[in-house]
Formats: structure tokens, C-alpha cells, sequence
């Protein structure tokens, strides 16, 4: 079993970092991206997961110093292990990451692939006009996570709400009860 609150806190110190690097710089969504999936593909490698993540279009890795193990696979990036090499087997999922940076239906598209997704730490990254905004949305996928009728007890998020106006990210960490 992976160690879920290893993972919380090497994301949440990988996202720190990205923060205090970009704050105040004037970086765009795409900037913000390219950091965010190369700190979590290097904060991943630490911790000895294999890393999937996008490739633009030139299957030059977009993100990740030192590429990822994989290409994009069913998320924006994925923590996994595999077992039987030369024949793969895919033994575990550990983190599954989807950000968004548009408006709320965007978010709520993203945040429901994770609502379907089997891995101990599913992780949404979003962004919000101001504080108010970011609670406002920590509470719509609350409950959108809590009345999935296919959610199990124990499902595991970590919400990170990027506060614009306080140039900072927001945490929750929630556990469906059923």
C-alpha cells in the first residue's frame, strides 16, 4: 500500500515550491502546468513511483525534467508501480492528478475522471478569483465526492484551490464516509 501521507506532503511541498518560484512573476496557465507536472514528476521519482505524465505533440515531455516513465495515461499525471518486467503488470495506483485553471463547469469535468478513479490519493488542482472562491468550490467537490453512489468509504482527495488574489494555494483533504 502506498503511504498516503508521504504522498500529501511531498505534493503539497512540491506545490509550495512551484508557488513561491511563479508568484509574482506574471506566468501563464500553461507555465503554472509545466511547473506543477514537473514538480510532481520529480517529487514522484523521489519517492520511487513511476511517473506518467503528457507529451506535446513532439513526444518532447511537457513538464517533467528528465521525462516521465510514461506518456499521458488516463489522467494529467499518475503514480503507479509495475511489477514483472520484461511483462508488465500494473500492481499499484497511488496518485492520480487533475488540474484545472478554467471556470467551475471545467473544474467539475476534471474533478469527476477522479470520482471514477481507483488510487489512494486523488489529487484536484484548481484556481479561484479569491479565498471565498476556492472554500466555495472545497465544498462543491465535497459534495460531489460524498453523493457519487459509487464512491467507497475511505476514498481519499486532496484538494489544492489556488487563491489568485492571495497568490496561495488553499488545502482540504477529504474522506468519503459512507
Amino acid at each position: 500500500m502506498c503511504n498516503r501521507d508521504e504522498i500529501r506532503n511531498s505534493v503539497c511541498q512540491a506545490l509550495t515550491e512551484v508557488n513561491d518560484r511563479l508568484r509574482g512573476q506574471g506566468a501563464s496557465d500553461t507555465e503554472w502546468t509545466t511547473a506543477i507536472k514537473t514538480a510532481l514528476c520529480q517529487a514522484g521519482h523521489g519517492l520511487n513511483y513511476l511517473v506518467a505524465a503528457s507529451l506535446d505533440r513532439n513526444r518532447v515531455v511537457a513538464g517533467c525534467a528528465g521525462g516521465p516513465d510514461f506518456g499521458e495515461w488516463l489522467f494529467d499525471l499518475v503514480w503507479m508501480f509495475w511489477h514483472g518486467e520484461p511483462q508488465r503488470q500494473l500492481n499499484r495506483i497511488c496518485l492520480v492528478v487533475e488540474s484545472e485553471w478554467g471556470n467551475r463547469g471545467d473544474i467539475m469535468d476534471d474533478f469527476e475522471k477522479l470520482l471514477v478513479a481507483r488510487s489512494d490519493v486523488r489529487l484536484m488542482i484548481f484556481q479561484a478569483s479569491n479565498e471565498v472562491e476556492v472554500r466555495k468550490m472545497f465544498d462543491l467537490l465535497e459534495r460531489e465526492a460524498q453523493g457519487f453512489e459509487q464512491s467507497q468509504a475511505g476514498d481519499y482527495y486532496l484538494l489544492a484551490g489556488y487563491d489568485c488574489e492571495g497568490s496561495i494555494f488553499l488545502w482540504r483533504e477529504l474522506q468519503v464516509e459512507r
